[in-house]
């Protein structure tokens, strides 16, 4: 082996720094996106909690005859509940919407009168019709749950 030569530890050195500084630039490049990401998840997790805080509603059911029905919807938390949605789950367990309306408000404290129909779900009574889904808009995640 003779008339062979290494590199000098000073090349060696600083190529060892800069492979050391690239591998750390990428780490913090990767870091620095993943931890936008995580953030933006956890500020749109925030608002949809903070969205549901205070929505407390109470729902009872007063059949009319034997095709309307009238929900009470008794808001019990400490914000206003800002649109009503009642979806219908059938005694088949097929689904459907029977009410939607996003420009109703009810006050904290107050109780609002819905009319339904069950032909708005093509039966001809509640008979067939097992539970009445009722959101509020603003919270899609708080829910009750009734017999019509």
């Amino acid at each position: 082996m003779i008339g062979k030569k290494g590199i000098s530890p000073l090349i060696a050195a600083v190529l060892l720094i800069a492979f050391t500084m690239t591998i750390a630039g990428l780490l913090a490049t990767w870091a620095s996106s993943f931890m936008t990401q995580k953030t933006n998840n956890l500020t749109q997790n925030d608002q949809k909690v903070q969205q549901c805080l205070g929505v407390n509603f109470d729902v009872t059911s007063h059949k009319i005859d034997d095709n309307h029905s009238a929900l009470l919807i008794n808001n019990l938390g400490t914000v206003d509940i800002k649109g009503i949605n009642v979806d219908v789950i059938k005694n088949d367990y097929t689904t459907g919407n029977i009410y939607h309306n996003d420009t109703i408000s009810i006050p904290r404290g107050a109780i609002q009168s819905i009319k339904i129909n069950s032909s708005d779900v093509g039966e001809s009574n509640f008979d067939n019709i097992k539970t009445l889904r009722i959101t509020a808009i603003n919270c899609p995640d708080f829910a009750r749950e009734i017999s019509p």
